[in-house]
């Protein structure tokens, strides 16, 4: 795609070096339908990174929006955030079995440089000072599965999985072949059939699948930022793959359901629209109108007892990593 100068890209962008505490804004996510919408944001701090790679921005959210969802949800994660009408970035890490009001949100720079290959890693952050959440102290925060009584604990706000087609038995096995990557699979619908289309646009729901068709297994996300036919989300990644090859497709939620970590996005694929080309620790990146290449399966059971034929055919990305292990899974159901 060759590298991107800051001045390629739009103007209104806020640049971290600007951002302080105390500035207002909103966010923009979808919580029904295809339908974005906006809620309040708070820039509580920004917390500079000791190592060279991109720093993180603490928010608090708020608004009858929020009201409804209960806080940050599990499908939130890409949601851009705007001060005075300017890009600051998309929210990305949240925490759990905690107040799911706070969150960090990545900074849209960081994620421009998806598009030029560039890998930024952050293992952990020192605050200037304490914070104090819940009436507990902390010193700085982690990026772990593991608590901390001195580092507050953030985690990716995830991107439930979606699975359809799949029964029980199945949705373990797929549990269990991605387990390094915290697959949790939430029964949700098929692809959803829409009369028109909704547009992508920064806040749109978007769905990164990995199979599809008769089943489907996708991530329900939120796009940041769309410049032509190139986009970027989630703000975190999704398996960290780098380079990648999933279906792109837009998404409809049905509710925001409260769960027992945080709340959760419940959502359905719908039409195919593009190809996610990059996946790597400041978010997600890819094409519009551009599709990955593909491994059909049709698969063809008979049960010669009831003289019965089931048919299954879905389409599964090429990647020599996942693929052994999504066509076992799909011939197994």
């Amino acid at each position: 795609m060759g590298l991107l100068e800051k001045d390629d890209l739009s103007e209104d962008i806020l640049p971290l070096d600007e951002v302080s505490s105390g500035m207002t804004g909103v966010g923009k996510t979808v919580v029904e339908g295809q339908k974005v919408e906006v809620f309040d944001v708070k820039i509580k701090d920004v917390i500079e990174d000791r190592d060279p790679d991109y720093s993180l921005i603490l928010i608090e959210v708020s608004g009858d929006l929020i009201d409804e969802t209960g806080g940050i949800a599990a499908g939130m994660s890409g949601s851009p955030i705007f001060v005075d009408g300017k890009l600051l970035g998309a929210i990305g890490y949240g925490w759990t079995l905690t107040d799911h009001r706070l969150g960090l949100v990545t900074p849209i720079e960081a994620m421009f440089d998806l598009w030029n290959g560039a890998e930024a890693l952050t293992s952990g952050l020192t605050l200037e000072s304490e914070i104090e959440i819940d009436g507990e102290i902390f010193q700085g925060i982690k990026f772990s599965q593991e608590e901390s009584r001195e580092y507050l604990t953030a985690r990716q706000v995830s991107t439930p999985i979606m699975v359809s087609g799949l029964q029980s038995r199945t949705r373990d096995r797929l549990k269990e072949e991605f387990s390094e990557y915290n697959f949790e699979p939430i029964q949700g619908g098929g692809i959803r059939e829409i009369d028109e289309e909704a547009e992508l646009e920064p806040g749109s729901a978007i769905s990164v699948q990995l199979v599809r068709g008769d089943i489907n297994i996708s991530s329900v996300g939120t796009l940041t930022y769309k410049k032509g036919d190139r986009v970027l989300g989630f703000g975190h990644p999704f398996m960290q793959r780098g380079a990648s090859n999933y279906f792109l497709s837009g998404a409809y939620i049905h509710e925001v359901i409260e769960g027992l970590d945080m709340p959760f996005k419940l959502g359905s694929p719908t039409d195919m629209q593009g190809t996610i080309t990059t996946d790597r620790n400041a978010g997600i990146a890819g094409r519009l109108y551009s599709y990955p290449a593909v491994v059909p399966l049709r698969t063809t059971v008979v049960d010669k007892d009831r003289k019965a034929e089931r048919r299954s055919n879905v389409q599964i990305g090429q990647d020599d990593t996942y693929l052994p292990s999504l066509v076992l899974i799909s011939a197994l159901e």
